[in-house]
């Protein structure tokens, strides 16, 4: 049976205490409450997981950078990263702060958490996990570009370890997502011995961490595995193997999926989907997430510095037309925002830049270009990028733009955007500690320089993140994360496009599935029947 799923999250909450907490109403569409099967329900209906397949094989839109949970921002390396590596909390399916590693939390003042460890887990290596390697964990993290816009809260001097299994965990200020941080993969545990041992390149190619999974084997340009880790410290993996294929063209996605050459494909284009839900033997899986997709300018970059010429080319660009033909209404939602929808704090009512080249062309005129722009476009080259590359070229040429053209594979993309050398890329980033403050500070606070694309050095928005981050009372902390909304638009550091829909394509024997909002799929539940 074809099941079409699709989850909306509405309004989720700051957790304030405990491993625990409440979250806000979620609304689930009807196709969605009809479509979910959970692993539970399907033993409950009788199905016994097969034991004559038990490895998966995936198919991936690219290959990660490093396996060292600060190597990668992108989605499918967070995801693997997650398999073999755990943090203190974590989100359960339903956005809820829950113990990880931690068996307990105390909010001891409101700058400190006392953090409890589960006793006896141990690292891949054999190695028992232990305060130290927290505290080292964390250490790393602050040095890394990735990891570092997670720890700049986190007094790291103050970092405490009284006994093995005790961790005092104090913030410079006050800080409300605290634990929602503490669950984000980029904070998840590593061997301090492990890592010193084999060094931080090594390690990133073979990582040894505590999850329900072990690395495997890595073939360059080709595959990664992963393998069930039978000594782990909560429930063992049902299957003994997951194998990550590296197909970057989407359409060659879909096509390995229908043939059987893998059990499951991610990114699956919007002109497939139609065809999947016909097939009997694949199940389609739609699902809304916290990630953003647009357009961004570099504003350290040239002509992007100027705020007129970041106007013009929102002006220049028919976001409908692109989201109809990239997408279609059935993989995505056109984006109003710098936030999806149903994030507590995310401000309505933003007025959108209207498809108006003849405002593009007088805004132009004013920053001094008039027919004489040249800016250039840095994207991941695929069939979705290079068609939206194509439609861009044609768009802004009408008002005397100069679009050129530069795709590149992940990996020099990555480090060339790092870098801060692209003018303008298309982005997708998530929210994806559930919290507005830690999304916004991500993207334009002028700490993130580097990993954001669009590398913001606007003071007044850097304090009113700051002051909404420290911010205890949720009233106050919303009206200035609200403003913070407001200048973001004004400045235009981006093109909204669209709220993506997550899909993932698989057989239809694969039972367990689980799609959260932080896109976070959590192997270890696979399984499949005969």
């Amino acid at each position: 049976m074809k099941k079409t799923l699709a989850l909306c999250m509405a309004g989720l909450m700051l957790c304030m205490s405990g491993c625990g907490g409440p979250r806000a109403d979620e609304a689930q569409t009807e196709a969605g409450q009809k479509a979910q099967t959970t692993a539970a329900e399907a033993v409950a209906e009788g199905e016994q997981a097969s034991t004559s397949k038990t490895e998966l094989l995936v198919a991936i839109d690219r290959e990660p950078q490093a396996l060292d949970p600060t190597g990668s921002n992108h989605s499918i390396a967070c995801t693997i990263v997650a398999q073999m590596f755990e943090t203190l909390l974590k989100f359960d399916d339903e956005m809820n702060v829950v113990c990880g590693l931690a068996e307990s939390v105390e909010q001891m003042d409101e700058l400190t958490l006392k953090l409890t460890l589960r006793k006896g887990i141990k690292f891949h290596n054999g190695d028992e996990l232990k305060a130290s390697d927290v505290i080292f964990s964390f250490k790393h993290a602050a040095e890394t570009p990735i990891g570092m816009p997670y720890t700049d809260k986190i007094d790291l001097d103050a970092l405490e370890a009284p006994d093995d299994y005790t961790v005092i965990v104090k913030t410079k200020e006050p800080y409300a997502a605290i634990r929602q941080i503490l669950c984000i993969s980029h904070l998840s545990i590593i061997s301090e011995r492990a890592f010193t041992e084999m060094g931080a390149d090594a390690y990133a190619r073979s990582p040894i961490g505590t999850g329900p999974f072990c690395f495997d084997s890595w073939s360059a340009g080709d595959r990664l595995s992963i393998t069930r880790n039978d000594e782990y410290w909560g429930d063992k993996a049902k299957l003994e193997k997951v194998t990550f294929r590296f197909i970057t063209e989407q359409t060659s996605r879909t096509v390995e999926v229908e043939s059987g050459g893998v059990d499951m494909a991610l990114v699956i284009p919007a002109v497939d989907y139609e065809r999947l839900e016909s097939n009997p033997d694949l199940e389609l899986s739609l699902y809304t997430s916290l990630y953003v997709r647009y357009i961004a300018f570099n504003t350290t970059q040239g002509p992007l510095k100027d705020k007129k010429v970041r106007e013009a080319l929102n002006y220049a660009t028919d976001i409908d037309t692109i989201c109809e033909v990239l997408y279609t209404s059935k993989g995505a939602q056109v984006s109003t925002g710098p936030v999806p929808p149903g994030l507590m704090g995310r401000a309505d009512g933003l007025e959108p830049y209207s498809y108006d080249p003849e405002k593009a062309r007088e805004l132009l005129k004013e920053a001094g270009y008039e027919d004489n722009l040249e800016v250039s476009f840095t994207y991941l080259g695929n069939a979705t990028n290079n068609l939206m590359a194509q439609m861009l070229q044609e768009q802004w040429a009408k008002v005397g733009v100069t679009l050129t053209l530069n795709p590149m594979e992940s990996g020099a993309l990555s480090e060339y955007a790092n870098g801060m050398k692209q003018e303008v890329m298309p982005v997708r980033t998530a929210f994806i500690s559930g919290d507005i403050g830690e999304g916004l500070e991500t993207m334009y606070h002028s700490r993130s320089q580097g990993t954001s694309r669009i590398n913001s050095d606007n003071p007044e928005l850097d304090a009113l993140l700051d002051e909404a981050a420290k911010e205890l009372d949720e009233e106050k902390r919303i009206e200035l994360y609200k403003k913070a909304q407001e200048i973001i638009h004004e400045e235009s550091y981006s093109i909204y496009l669209c709220y993506e829909y997550s899909s993932i394509a698989h057989s239809a024997k694969l039972r367990g599935l689980n799609t959260p909002p932080t896109e976070r799929v959590d192997y270890s539940r696979l399984y499949f029947v005969d």
